[in-house]
């Protein structure tokens, strides 16, 4: 395993610990740690293969709308799903 692959490794399975950790305490409720951190960082990191600022959103939107995508993943309770909150 080259050093990268262990940073990787590590960086998920910390991802993962917090997951575990919010659902034990009640803050989360997450079936499969381990799918929803590897899930929520594959989200995050594909976004510079595909956004482009000045088209579709802006940064912040973005930013605003995978927040909340993650937060749905890792099963958060009171997630805002109000438009007010939404830059147009």
């Amino acid at each position: 395993m080259t050093d990268i692959q262990k940073r990787r490794l590590r960086y998920r399975k910390a991802f993962e610990d917090l997951l575990i950790d919010g659902d034990r305490q009640g803050r989360l409720s997450v079936e499969n740690a381990k799918i929803a951190a590897f899930s929520i960082i594959e989200m995050a990191e594909a976004v510079p293969t595909w956004f482009r600022p000045g088209r579709e959103m802006s940064v912040n939107q973005l930013a605003y709308l995978y927040g909340e995508y993650a937060l749905r993943i890792a099963g958060a309770y009171n997630v805002s799903q109000t438009v007010e909150h939404r830059t147009p």
